[in-house]
């Protein structure tokens, strides 16, 4: 996945780009080998496709998410321990 795959779920359930963008730009574990921005992308998007297969996922349900997928490694140090 890329970040395209990312923008064109977030323009689907009505989210703005900026989203991505302050993601994209502000996230400090950008350059780990695993939770990095690649991984973050992929799990949002595929989190997204499979909340799509359930007819009781609204919208507003879809963009949190998709939004969850996206920061769930956020600012991760890179450690196999819990982040804090």
């Amino acid at each position: 996945m890329d970040r395209a795959s990312v923008d064109s779920r977030l323009m689907e359930v009505g989210l703005p780009s900026k989203v991505l963008l302050a993601f994209s730009d502000g996230n400090p574990s950008l350059n780990l080998p695993y939770h990095n921005n690649d991984h973050c992308y992929n799990v949002a998007v595929d989190a997204f496709d499979l909340g799509k297969m359930f007819p009781e996922m609204n919208e507003r349900s879809l963009r949190h998410l998709l939004v969850a997928g996206l920061f769930h490694d956020y600012a991760h140090t890179g450690y196999s321990h819990p982040d804090n």
